[in-house]
């Protein structure tokens, strides 16, 4: 009598914790990886599977951009390169510009990797079997737009592992668990850079000067625009922005323009505006060499900041009547 009552509850407890295992997703963040467990039936029996999810964002990826005008064509050239650190733990393979679907753009890449176009993201991606490893680069990757810079958005991953799996293993909740997993944006490392962007026909000269500042302020916040005063500790962030060199200069030539135009000087604002521009050129920093960078009094503008200042500003000025 004692021996059945003890039996049975052990037999219905050891019944409960192997039924009571639910279909879960658990996290590791030491590793970077999940654990997908879930209920499948194989060959009529019911059996409780996992599966290891990795995903493809294990990389440190940066990307270069930089302008060329096609004077013949009248169109712009984007350059990039891009890199994969070496404390990156797996390569790149595949590189994706945002691009907005109205935009009209070529590819005339060089570098041998595929192209195509990026239904996700509206926009372009090259991939190569030979995917790029930590600490190497490659750079070729070029499309032409007649469309002017602004910032957009470049995404990287590592090759997508495959999971195979029969029909009877698989499961609804493992399937929708791995495709959402798997899906953009979680599954992608995201970069800043340069990318061709609409602008609308007629637009307003204050609104287009507007958005010089706008792409000035976050051309510094991305670090395309260095300034010396950035290395006073003694002045808070506040103090180093509202006293920063360079980025005080340009400020201050498209306010004079600003100033000029609502008096209706045209040739005054313009003025302004070409001497923005020799600005931008004089402190552009085409490498990296950090004892070239100290030659510039006020700081520098990488390729970036370069090419998005010059080419909207020379723009403005051509349609200031």
């Amino acid at each position: 009598m004692n021996t059945k009552t003890t039996f049975i509850p052990l037999f219905f407890m050891l019944s409960s914790i192997l039924y009571c295992q639910r279909d879960t997703t658990i996290y590791f963040p030491s590793k970077g990886e999940y654990e997908i467990r879930s209920w499948s039936n194989i060959a009529g029996k019911d059996t409780f599977l996992t599966t290891i999810f990795i995903p493809t964002t294990k990389i440190n990826p940066s990307v270069k951009s930089s302008i060329s005008r096609d004077v013949l064509n009248n169109t712009l050239n984007y350059h990039y390169k891009i890199s994969n650190s070496s404390k990156s733990q797996q390569a790149i393979e595949f590189f994706i510009l945002e691009i907005s679907k109205n935009i009209f753009y070529t590819n005339v890449t060089t570098n041998g990797w595929f192209w195509g176009r990026e239904g996700r993201l509206n926009g372009c991606s090259w991939a190569d079997t030979i995917f790029l490893a930590p600490g190497t680069e490659k750079d070729g990757f070029i499309i032409k737009s007649d469309n002017l810079p602004g910032i957009g958005n470049a995404y990287f991953q590592e090759q997508l592992p495959f999971y195979t799996y029969s029909e009877e293993e698989s499961s609804y909740y493992l399937e929708k668990t791995l495709d959402s997993l798997s899906d953009f944006p979680l599954n992608f490392v995201q970069r800043k850079t340069l990318v061709p962007v609409n602008l609308a026909l007629n637009i307003a000269t204050n609104y287009f000067l507007d958005t010089l500042k706008s792409y000035i302020r976050q051309a510094y916040s991305l670090k395309w625009i260095a300034d010396k005063k950035e290395d006073d500790k003694e002045k808070d962030n506040k103090e180093k922005e509202k006293d920063s060199g360079i980025v005080k200069e340009l400020m201050k030539y498209l306010d004079k323009a600003r100033e000029q135009l609502s008096k209706n000087k045209i040739k005054e604002a313009k003025k302004q505006l070409k001497e923005f521009v020799e600005k931008v050129e004089e402190n552009y920093h085409e490498n990296d060499k950090d004892e070239e960078k100290e030659k510039l009094e006020h700081g520098y503008l990488t390729s970036e900041a370069y090419a998005l200042l010059k080419y909207n500003a020379e723009y403005l000025i051509e349609q200031i009547k």
